[in-house]
């Protein structure tokens, strides 16, 4: 039989005898070498024993209300819920929520016995007292219990530890009845909410110290008189029909899932012989059986049994902690979980997800959960892991740096020399081909495993050299891939395939179609089609330099790892990255592998990633929530975050499923098919909602109303993972609010600040281990209501109005500013105006007299004129140069602004009046308001205003031949009155104004300023003139 043909077996047993034999005469090297590892091999083998479990505790610190825990029970939503002397504590994983006596949570009681979930999932709950309470959505409603037992009716009382042998314990029958049991006290069942008490007289067996619930959910008693008594079709056992029990000390008893129960006894810690834990059935003819028993070590007192839903047995024990049996039934202890290894275990529960919760009397809450990960330290200090080879017979081959070759098996590394050399080569790749060989790639080349040793393969020159990469195609070529070669062996014969590039071949693929995908550093993928073996195409469109691993998954999508780069999936001829900002914890990828249900994991740079290829399929990067992975590291288990492999096989699996890894200096195990992903759907939720630090009732069908006024709001969210709650991710959106959901990560509380008044509804999902996202199908709608100012229709009506304001104003802010355009106009008018009348006045008056004075002049200065006529002329200059003058000064008062004051106006007026009276002898007399107010009054209506004094006191004095000339200036509603009274000859009015223009005039001017004129005259009764100028009407003309 040739070497390639033999089977494996054969292969193996013969290396390993060949440790001891060889047909040659062996090198001293050799010898030492040989002799070194038959040491190693026969002398120093250390045996690894793994428990396989992961232990967590919780205490006071992570907020459990007390260090004892009395008792454990979980519901249907998932919570865990948690009994202690000083409260119960309901669990999401992660934080625990405290319900106390006194808190308008409805317990009666803090100091917490006994919980039990009925058969319809209701909480139930038992006190010290006696007191019975059920959990009803939002809180407890007490039930009053059979008999009041009032230990401590004040409640005052709060021990540290609650007495054992006190309180109301709770058990819930297949029927749908509630159990309540005191010692000394009696039994009770509740029923269609209606107690039945059982006493001797109605067949309750004497001496009743426990009650027990079987696998049947049939309620058991232990009496005082060593027998178990079942309540079966409303009656109790007879004394005949019970079932026996070995010892008088008081049993633990707990249900046993192929029927009956779980009894361990005795008890006694001072007992120095054995105890047992034994599963008794009641058979149709009354008779136990007793069959399966575990023994237990003596001085051993139990209290605690529990038997898992996958037939693992757990036991309590007072003083030794936590124990199991094994699969052969062996007693083990869980050894190095601190104070559980010491400590008195009160309870044991298994939850939904097959966690294991203990707890203890002063210690805390443990959980017990399957250890996925387990790591071996390599027996030789020092050694680095480089590469993993699983073979057909459960044995895993190591690769190290400096140390060569071990095979583990049986939780035994066992080291396997080879023919190194002086050196020890650092082992690149281990692989088993078809005909199971096993092969080692190292710097100097192949080598492959001959009686008992690893023998170097003479191959080409181009493969005596670092090789990286063995792999077997599908037709059972062996390829070798090293420093810019490919190599390919079939029936012995080696041929090499140059690559254009000069990188390492790092990674081998094969697709569907027979093509071979070939990954290197530096130089990116390439491809080599099935028909053209000698034609290595680049794979152009991959984007990056280095292509570490190659994976076809179950779907025959490629996936390639990069350093440094990521993970790409190759779809649609185009590659899909995905790196640490979708979540992935690492970007360099050493090695991809599958497991047998399809899943794919990664060993990368930072720990271990799990993932469903589905989920990278199905996902649309912006619309889907994130990738939600698996990741294991430090915490799970490793020994180191990174798990590095020097060649192509940096993973492994064995027929069992396992999956295997380096782990620098460790070889690190995953059992996946220990992972329990949790059935997230029903678990996601909202716990409370929170408006300014208050708490609102949350309710699935009603509407949460808060005024607008509310500045801050709160939701606490949470889903129910009890076995690895930290991987857990939310995402939440507020509709209403939030355009798109926005990522949580861990975190589980969201906060919104002064929302609009509208309707709003909140949403929730996670995502978890399982890698898929499920949104809770609880929706908080919430509606801010507004104030008067906020209703729409107030806000319509207010825009409106606004509008209208604004237009008004813009309206408004037009015509006054055409308004002032006009005034402008106007005054530019005006002024233009006054302009021209003091041309015309300066024409009139000054050029009038300067004419007459050069008139005059002329005549003086003519030759041979009398003195006398001379001196008449020259006075009648000076009369002239005086008029002159005073029309000079008329014209200047009138332009000066200074003089545009009622009270200047005045002033000149009435010295005007005695300038004009005084030479012309008549008597006249000036009457004047004591005070004026100082209103503006404008040039143009104090020059009208004064032209038509001047043409009244003409008129009185030219006309009417007065002795005397009365004139009044009053200020009266709002108008300035001037008026001029003589005792002249008088006139009719109307003859007057039809004869000539004088009156016309007068009239005239007035009108200008928008005042009137007065005038009474009768023929020789004299005349008065009255003369009112408005002064508003010559401010608002201003």
């Amino acid at each position: 039989m040739s070497d390639f043909n033999r089977p494996f077996w054969h292969n193996v047993n013969a290396d390993i005898q060949g440790l001891c034999q060889s047909r040659r005469r062996p090198r001293p090297y050799r010898i030492a070498l040989g002799g070194a590892a038959a040491l190693l091999l026969f002398i120093w083998i250390p045996r690894i024993h793994g428990q396989g479990f992961d232990v967590q505790n919780w205490h006071l610190e992570d907020g459990l209300p007390s260090g004892h825990v009395t008792s454990i029970a979980q519901t249907p939503d998932g919570y865990l819920w948690v009994g202690t002397p000083r409260g119960l504590a309901r669990f999401d994983g992660v934080r625990f929520k405290v319900f106390t006596a006194g808190t308008n949570s409805g317990l009666g009681d803090s100091r917490i016995t006994s919980l039990v979930t009925d058969s319809d999932g209701k909480l139930w709950v038992g006190t010290l007292d006696g007191d019975v309470a059920r959990w009803l959505v939002t809180r407890f409603e007490p039930v009053s219990p059979p008999v009041p037992l009032r230990v401590d009716s004040e409640k005052q009382s709060m021990p540290d530890v609650a007495p054992l042998n006190r309180g109301s314990f709770l058990l819930s029958d297949h029927e749908g009845g509630l159990w309540w049991s005191v010692p000394d006290k009696g039994v009770a069942r509740l029923k269609a909410s209606h107690w039945t008490i059982f006493s001797r007289t109605n067949g309750l067996p004497a001496g009743a110290t426990q009650l027990a619930r079987d696998g049947k959910g049939r309620i058991w008693i232990a009496s005082g008189n060593d027998r178990l008594f079942c309540f079966e079709n409303g009656r109790w056992d007879s004394r005949n029909e019970a079932l026996p029990l070995s010892h008088t000390y008081e049993p633990t008893l707990a249900p046993a899932i192929a029927g009956g129960l779980w009894v361990a006894d005795p008890q006694g810690w001072s007992l120095p012989n054995p105890g047992q834990v034994r599963r008794l059935i009641r058979q149709p003819d009354r008779h136990s059986d007793s069959s399966t028993l575990r023994t237990i070590p003596p001085r051993t007192e139990v209290t605690a049994l529990l038997e898992t839903r996958t037939g693992h047995l757990w036991v309590g024990t007072r003083d030794n902690g936590l124990c199991y049996f094994d699969a052969e039934g062996h007693w083990r202890q869980l050894k190095g979980q601190g104070t559980l290894e010491r400590g008195r275990v009160t309870c044991l529960f298994e939850d939904r997800q097959g966690n294991i919760w203990a707890g203890t009397d002063q210690n805390g809450l443990y959980r017990v959960t399957p250890q996925l990960l387990t790591v071996f330290p390599l027996p030789v200090a020092g050694s680095l892991v480089w590469s993993v080879c699983a073979t057909r017979d459960q044995a895993v081959w190591v690769g190290t740096a400096a140390n060569g070759v071990f095979r583990f098996h049986e939780d035994k590394f066992t080291p396997v020399s080879g023919d190194w050399g002086t050196v020890t080569p650092g082992i690149y790749s281990l692989f088993e081909d078809s005909r199971t060989n096993l092969w080692a790639s190292t710097r100097l080349g192949l080598f492959r495993l001959r009686n008992g040793m690893f023998r170097h393969v003479s191959a080409p020159p181009e493969l005596n050299r670092a090789v990286a990469v063995i792999f077997e195609d599908r037709a059972g070529s062996l390829w070798f891939g090293g420093q810019a070669v490919l190599a390919c062996m079939h029936a012995e014969e080696f041929r090499v395939l140059t690559l254009p590039v000069t990188g390492t071949v790092r990674a081998i693929a094969e697709d569907g179609a027979g093509d071979l995908w070939i990954g290197t550093i530096r130089h990116g993928l390439f491809r080599l089609p099935r028909g053209e073996r000698q034609a290595v195409e680049r794979v152009k469109n991959f984007p990056e330099r280095d292509a570490r691993s190659l994976l076809f998954d179950g779907n025959g999508t490629l996936l390639v790892g990069g350093e440094q780069s990521g993970l790409f999936r190759y779809n649609s001829d185009r590659f899909e990255r995905i790196s640490t900002s979708d979540g992935l914890s690492s970007d360099t990828i050493y090695s991809i592998i599958s497991d047998q249900k399809g899943s794919l994991w990664i060993g990368s740079g930072n720990g271990i990633i799990g993932f469903a290829p589905k989920a990278l399929t199905t996902n649309v990067r912006g619309q889907d929530p994130p990738l939600a992975w698996n990741h294991l590291s430090l915490d799970q288990g490793l020994h180191n975050r990174s798990c590095y492999s020097k060649g192509q096989s940096g993973a492994a699996r064995t027929s069992d499923g396992r999956l295997w890894f380096p782990n620098v200096d460790h070889l690190a195990v995953l059992d996946s098919a220990k992972k329990r992903n949790q059935d997230l759907p029903n678990s996601v939720m909202v716990e409370t909602a929170l408006a300014d630090g208050k708490e609102l009732p949350i309710a699935m069908t009603s509407v949460l109303k808060l005024p607008s006024d509310t500045r801050r709001f709160e939701f606490h969210y949470t889903a129910l993972d009890l076995t690895t709650p930290s991987s857990l991710r939310f995402r939440y959106k507020l509709e209403g609010m939030d355009p798109q959901w926005v990522n949580a990560g861990a975190r589980r509380v969201a906060y919104y600040s002064q929302l609009p008044p509208g309707d709003y509804e909140f949403r929730i999902m996670a995502g978890g281990s399982s890698g898929t996202w499920h949104e809770a199908g609880q929706r908080i709608q919430l509606r801010v209501l507004p104030h008067i100012w906020e209703r729409r229709w107030v806000q319509l009506l207010a825009t409106a109005l606004l509008v209208s304001l604004i237009g008004g104003t813009v309206t408004l802010w037009r015509r006054r500013r055409l308004q002032l355009k006009i005034e402008r106009l106007e005054m530019e008018h005006r002024v233009d105006a006054e302009r021209r009348r003091i041309a015309r006045d300066l024409h009139d008056e000054v050029g009038s007299h300067l004419t007459r004075i050069a008139q005059l002049g002329e005549m003086a200065t003519k030759e041979n004129q009398p003195s006398h006529e001379i001196k008449s002329q020259v006075s009648a200059i000076t009369d002239r140069v005086r008029e002159l003058i005073s029309a000079m000064d008329e014209v200047v008062w009138t332009v000066n602004p200074r003089n545009d004051v009622l009270t200047k106006v005045v002033a000149y007026l009435s010295d005007y009046i005695e300038t004009f009276v005084a030479p012309m002898g008549i008597s006249h007399r000036l009457e004047l308001d004591a005070d004026f107010p100082p209103l503006p009054v404008l040039a143009e209506s104090r020059h009208h205003l004064l032209l038509a004094v001047k043409e009244a006191l003409n008129n009185a004095v030219r006309h009417a031949a007065p002795k005397l000339i009365c004139v009044e200036i009053h200020f009266r509603n709002g108008c300035l009155e001037v008026s001029i009274a003589d005792d002249g000859s008088g006139f009719e009015v109307e003859q007057a104004r039809s004869r000539g223009r004088g009156l016309a005039n007068l009239d005239e001017r007035m009108r200008i300023i928008h005042g009137r004129v007065e005038i009474t005259s009768k023929a020789g009764k004299g005349t008065t003139v009255t003369l009112t100028m408005p002064l508003s009407a010559s401010k608002a003309h201003d």
